[in-house]
């Protein structure tokens, strides 16, 4: 278990939509993560929420104690300070086998 301190609420980055003949390719867009706490970003943590049915959902969120999934952990490169009240942007990006998290464009050679 690592010892962590969240410095903003969870959000959404991603909506699959399994139906869809898109929802295989490769994506990646910016997004602004509004820090609501002061201190040192290390990584991000993420996980997701499966809507098997409008009633029914299975969720491997922390606050989620009843699933044996857990969540997963991205660490960057160096450590990044924040502010409360900043907006952190994160280039976010999914293929067909990966997600991933960065504070900078990735180079074509990390794709």
């Amino acid at each position: 278990k690592i010892t962590h301190r969240a410095l903003s609420e969870p959000q959404e980055v991603f909506d699959f939509d399994f139906y869809s003949p898109s929802v295989g390719e490769s994506r990646g867009d910016w997004q602004s993560f509004k820090i609501e706490k002061s201190g040192t970003v290390h990584g991000i943590a993420f996980w997701f929420t499966l809507h098997l049915d409008p009633t029914v959902s299975l969720s491997t969120a922390p606050d989620n104690a009843t699933t044996c999934w857990k969540q997963a952990v991205q660490f960057f490169d160096a450590p990044i300070q924040v502010e409360a009240g900043d907006k952190l942007p994160l280039w976010c990006r999914h293929d067909q086998t990966k997600i991933s998290f960065s504070p900078q464009l990735p180079s074509p050679d990390d794709e």
